[in-house]
């Protein structure tokens, strides 16, 4: 759909243009948090900064309880855990189980666009499989649909779960900017 194009270059998505895109941690670094604006919901970048330091916060800084501040009291998430619909509270206990699981769990955005009321990312989720001890990840495509400045939807597709490369040495595109997670 041409509508949906995704601008990767930072002089592709231009303010006030109908798509947004936020690059990688040196360009989202100079959005500031979105709020409301003279009553007005945040625009297309500041959705796109919001889901950002949503999962820096619900994923890589292990806060769940994050997702009771950023969605609508009505949050409906069609694929929660197992594939399942539930609301804020299925998600939350979700994360907090996979953060025992998997304690170095992280993800990585690699592209996000806006269009509208809603938030496109893709991004991979990395571990260390407690019992084998391989290096784990998925591939994931996630669309958030915002009330306002909160999100009031979330739809979610990934991959299996398959082994990864040396994602953990600091090699990766954006592995610089996440915080080390405590053992």
């Amino acid at each position: 759909m041409r509508a949906m194009q995704t601008a990767r270059r930072k002089s592709e998505a231009q303010p006030g243009s109908p798509i947004a895109s936020l690059g990688g941690p040196q360009e989202a670094a100079s959005w500031s948090r979105p709020g409301p604006i003279n009553g007005r919901a945040p625009s297309g970048r500041g959705r796109l900064k919001f889901v950002r330091d949503h999962f820096e916060e619900f994923v890589n800084r292990r806060n769940a309880a994050v997702i009771r501040k950023n969605m609508t009291p009505d949050f409906h998430d069609h694929d929660g855990p197992g594939g399942k619909p539930t609301g804020a509270e299925g998600d939350e206990r979700m994360m907090n189980v996979m953060y025992q699981a998997m304690p170095d769990l992280r993800v990585t955005i690699e592209d996000m666009i806006a269009e509208g009321d809603k938030v496109m990312c893709r991004n991979i989720w990395r571990w260390t499989d407690a019992t084998s001890g391989k290096k784990m990840q998925v591939h994931g495509f996630v669309l958030w649909r915002f009330e306002g400045t909160k999100i009031a939807e979330r739809w979610a597709t990934v991959t299996a779960p398959s082994e990864g490369t040396s994602w953990n040495s600091g090699e990766g595109p954006q592995s610089a900017h996440l915080p080390q997670m405590p053992r």
